[in-house]
């Protein structure tokens, strides 16, 4: 091969998006680019060593399931003519796609095995929230179709409840019987509010709002009918934010029950608002928001949930009086979202959860 053909393709193998290794037969490594370096995170100081063993090392402490990645390799060599394609998810969050396939001489000479590596992480991240984009629109769809008339029916029923009750004496059996009725229509008319809510045609009514009076109304609704204790720390001159009130506080009111219901034993829950300005990224245009943050130090939520709070229908309450219906979380996402903002959590198993919310500041600041 003349020199130049040789310097095209030491240009191409050190300029490319993929992480390249090549393998001899016996498994042994011939290439590697400084992208694939890069990638793994393997240190000059490393590379330069030429030991196959700690480079393997190296990438097998990295993945969440290291045995996996190695069956696999044991596989291919001993399938020499297949080739690969999985996926591999990384203990830091990242995901990359391999691809393998055999390497062969002009002659069909088996020459070992060539593997592609490229971070797809930010490709995954979109794909799991355009899924998640859907599931909501799933449920608005559900909610403008039923919600209306199902509250219709139900303010029907919780009537009749209410005029039968004044016609029974109340210590009559019937009498406990229907207000059991009364509150368990009461139940699913919260729940037909909270399916309205994730409507897409339930478009907020947004007027300049001090943010922080709705803070305070709902503290207090909480301490006045729990064992909670609310700290605040609001910032001096705090910024209005242009929202429907009535959302945006069932939205905080929520973000409180939920403290409540993961310490009931009682404790502390703080809450804070500030002026923030926040630069541009996927989620939010550049300029200025009012961040509020609810923080608890309650039960926590665990590691493989945190990805699915916000999902509609999920929940990991157990059946009781504060039972889930797994739209609460999701009502809140879709309350933020429908005024521009942007919701995110915090937390570990047992050891509290914090959420933060951004809303656009008003006009008027």
């Amino acid at each position: 091969m003349d020199k130049q053909r040789i310097a095209i393709l030491q240009s191409q193998l050190e300029t490319s998006w993929d992480g390249i290794l090549v393998v001899a037969p016996d498994k042994t490594i011939i290439l590697t680019n400084d992208r694939f370096h890069r990638m793994w995170r393997i240190t000059p100081q490393i590379a330069a060593l030429q030991d196959d063993a700690v480079q393997i090392r190296t990438i097998l402490d990295q993945l969440i399931d290291p045995d996996a990645f190695l069956a696999r390799v044991q596989y291919l060599t001993e399938h020499p003519e297949e080739t690969s394609l999985e996926y591999l998810s990384l203990k830091d969050g990242r995901t990359f796609e391999r691809h393998s396939s055999p390497l062969y001489d002009p002659d069909n000479v088996f020459l070992g095995r060539i593997w592609y590596f490229r971070d797809v992480t930010q490709t995954k991240d979109m794909e799991e929230a355009m899924l998640k984009l859907k599931k909501f629109e799933s449920v608005g769809v559900l909610a403008g179709g039923i919600a209306h008339d199902f509250n219709n029916i139900l303010t029907a029923v919780l009537g009749n409840i209410q005029l039968s009750l004044f016609h029974v004496e109340t210590n009559n059996e019937a009498a406990s019987l229907l207000q059991d009725a009364r509150k368990a229509a009461q139940q699913a008319q919260a729940l037909t509010n909270q399916l309205l809510t994730l409507s897409r045609n339930n478009t907020p009514i947004k007027q300049e709002t001090r943010i922080d009076d709705i803070i305070k109304e709902s503290c207090k609704s909480l301490e006045e009918n729990s064992n909670i204790h609310c700290t605040l720390k609001i910032a001096d001159a705090l910024t209005s934010v242009d929202c429907d009130s009535k959302q945006i506080g069932e939205a905080i009111q929520h973000l409180l029950d939920n403290a409540r219901q993961a310490m009931p034993d009682g404790g502390t829950v703080r809450i804070s608002a500030e002026n923030v300005f926040h630069p541009k990224n996927s989620k939010l245009p550049p300029g200025d928001f009012v961040s509020v943050t609810i923080s608890d130090h309650g039960y926590g939520i665990a590691a493989k949930n945190l990805d699915r709070i916000f999902d509609p229908y999920f929940t990991t309450k157990t059946l009781g009086k504060d039972q889930g219906t797994g739209l609460g979380l999701a009502m809140v996402h879709s309350i933020v979202n429908k005024h521009g903002g942007f919701i995110q959590v915090e937390s570990e198993k047992g050891e509290g959860t914090s959420f933060h919310i951004l809303l656009p500041a008003g006009n008027n600041r």
